[in-house]
C-alpha cells in the first residue's frame, strides 16, 4: 500500500452493507415486532419487484453511493476536517427540513 492511498474503498463499504444486513436479518428474527411493517398484519406492506425496484433500490444505490464516497474521502481530507463536516451535516439537515416546511422552528428547541 502506498502513502495516501487507500485501495480497498469499495469493499470496505460492501463489507459495511453486508454487516447491516446481517444484522437486519439477525434482528428480524430475534425481535419481529420491531419491524412492523414486515410482520404485523394490518399493517404489512407487500414486497414485490415492483416495491423493491421503486422503493428499495434507489436507497440502496444511494446508500451504497454514500458509503463509498464517504470512504473515499478519507484519502483526499483530514480526518479531523471530515469529523467536522460530520457534525455539520445535522444542521445542514435541519435547515433543510425548515426550509421544506418539514420542521417548524421554535425558540424553546434552542434552550
Amino acid at each position: 500500500m502506498k502513502p495516501n492511498n487507500f485501495p480497498y474503498v469499495v469493499p470496505l463499504a460492501m463489507m459495511q452493507m453486508g454487516f447491516c444486513t446481517i444484522g437486519a436479518a439477525c434482528l428480524l428474527n430475534a425481535a419481529p415486532a420491531l419491524f412492523p411493517a414486515l410482520t404485523d398484519p394490518t399493517r404489512k406492506v407487500k414486497v414485490d419487484m415492483q416495491y423493491i425496484a421503486q422503493g428499495v433500490a434507489p436507497i440502496g444505490v444511494a446508500f451504497a453511493a454514500n458509503l463509498v464516497c464517504a470512504n473515499l474521502a478519507y484519502k483526499y481530507l483530514s480526518v479531523a476536517f471530515l469529523q467536522m463536516m460530520k457534525e455539520t451535516n445535522l444542521v445542514i439537515v435541519y435547515l433543510f427540513s425548515l426550509l421544506a416546511s418539514l420542521e417548524r422552528f421554535a425558540q424553546w428547541h434552542l434552550q
